[in-house]
C-alpha cells in the first residue's frame, strides 16, 4: 500500500520541489552564459541564488521538524534537479520510519521554552515606546518567531488536541509546570532569564515559520497551542502578580536597560515563594546545518547571511513588505501568498 502525503505535507513538498526547479534553471543558465562568453553573473544572480537556497533549507528544516520522511524530500528535490514541477498525480517513494523520539522531543522542548518566554513577556510586557535594543522588544519578537514556528510544525505534523494532551499537557498542566518554574527564585535570575531570553537567535524559527506561511501552512493558531499572551497571563495569575502591570523585582541595581548582558546573580528573597524547587530555563540559541555555498565558477563573496535571511522572504513571496511585522506576544510574522510566476495552483 503506497503512502502519500497529507495535504499539508503536499503543500510543503510542492514548494521545495518548484523552488528546486527554479534554482536549477538559474543555475544553468547562468552556467552556460558563462560558458559561451566568460563572464560571470553579477552580484543579484548571486544574491538570488542565495535566497532560493535560504528558503530550501528553511523547507527542509521544518519538514524534518515535522517528521516528513527524508525519502520524500530527497525524492522532490531529484525531481526538482530533473526540470519537473510539483504534479499530483506523481507518486513518492515509500517512506522510512521517522525517528519521532527526537521529533516530539524537540517540539515538546519547544513548546517548554514557548511557556516559559511567555512567561517572562508577561512579567516584562512590551510597549511601543520601547527602542529595539530593550530585551522586551527582542523577547517579544523571539517569542513570535518561536509560536509561530512550533504552531506551523504542530499542524504539519497533525497533532489534535488529544495528542497535543498527551504530549505537553493541557493549558491547565501548562500554567501549574510555568508557574512551578518561577517560584522561590530572586529577581537577578528573572532578569537572567529574560535576557537569555531576548538573546537567543530565533532567526532560523523566523524564516521557517514565513516559509511556512507563504506555504499556507497555518501559523497563527495550533490545538493544545494556546496562544503566549493568554498562557503568560495565566501563569503569573497562579503565583498571584497582576498581569495588567509589570513585574515590580526588589533590586534596585538591576534594570532592564542593559540589553547587551544579563545582570549578575546575587543571593535575595524570592520573588514567589509557593514552590521549594525551580528550574532554571535559559534557552540556547536555534542552530541549524552551515553556511550556504555558492556555484563553482564564482568567486564573489557571500551576501550578509542576515541580509539574506531578511530578502529570502521577498524571493519567495516578491509581493511582500520588507518590513517585518510584529504583534509582539499574540501575532504571527503576515505576508502574502506567493506570487504565481507558472500559473501553477498551490495543492488545495
Amino acid at each position: 500500500m503506497t503512502i502519500a502525503p497529507t495535504r499539508l505535507q503536499a503543500r510543503l513538498l510542492q514548494m521545495l520541489q518548484n523552488e528546486t526547479v527554479a534554482a536549477t534553471e538559474a543555475l544553468r543558465t547562468a552556467d552556460e552564459q558563462y560558458r559561451r562568453t566568460g563572464a560571470r553573473p553579477d552580484q543579484t544572480w548571486f544574491d538570488d541564488h542565495e535566497q532560493r537556497m535560504l528558503l530550501r533549507q528553511a523547507l527542509e528544516s521544518a519538514a524534518h521538524a515535522a517528521g516528513i520522511p527524508q525519502t520524500w524530500l530527497d525524492h522532490v528535490r531529484e525531481r526538482g534537479d530533473r526540470g519537473l514541477r510539483w504534479r499530483a498525480d506523481l507518486s513518492l517513494r515509500e517512506p522510512e520510519q521517522p525517528d519521532w523520539d527526537t521529533v516530539l522531543g524537540d517540539l515538546v522542548a519547544d513548546v517548554a521554552r514557548l511557556r516559559d518566554w511567555s512567561a517572562l513577556a508577561a512579567l516584562h510586557p512590551h510597549t511601543p515606546d520601547l527602542p529595539e535594543t530593550d530585551p522586551r522588544t527582542r523577547l517579544a519578537r523571539n517569542l513570535s518567531a518561536l509560536f509561530t514556528r512550533t504552531a506551523g510544525v504542530v499542524n504539519l505534523l497533525g497533532v489534535d488536541d488529544t495528542i497535543a494532551a498527551d504530549l505537553w499537557g493541557t493549558h491547565a498542566d501548562l500554567v501549574e509546570s510555568g508557574a512551578q518554574h518561577l517560584t522561590g527564585i530572586d529577581a537577578p535570575e528573572v532578569h537572567r532569564r529574560l535576557h537569555a531570553a531576548a538573546n537567543s537567535d530565533t532567526g532560523t524559527y523566523l524564516l521557517q515559520a514565513q516559509v511556512l506561511e507563504i506555504t499556507r501552512i497555518p501559523t497563527n493558531t495550533a490545538p493544545g497551542l494556546p496562544p503566549p499572551r493568554q498562557l503568560g497571563t495565566d501563569i503569573i495569575t497562579a503565583l498571584g502578580v497582576d498581569a495588567s502591570q509589570p513585574a515590580q523585582l526588589s533590586t534596585p541595581t538591576v534594570t532592564l536597560d542593559n540589553a547587551a548582558d544579563p545582570p549578575e546573580l546575587r543571593a535575595e528573597s524570592p520573588i514567589f515563594r509557593a514552590a521549594t524547587h525551580s528550574v532554571t530555563t535559559g534557552a540556547e540559541p536555534v542552530s541549524h546545518p552551515g553556511p550556504v555555498g555558492v556555484p563553482a565558477f564564482s568567486d564573489h563573496p557571500r551576501a550578509d547571511h542576515g541580509a539574506a535571511i531578511d530578502a529570502a522572504v521577498t524571493a519567495a513571496a516578491p509581493d511582500a513588505d520588507a518590513a517585518l511585522w510584529f504583534s509582539h506576544a499574540d501575532g504571527p510574522t503576515h505576508l502574502p501568498q506567493p506570487h504565481p510566476d507558472t500559473g501553477q495552483e498551490m495543492t488545495p
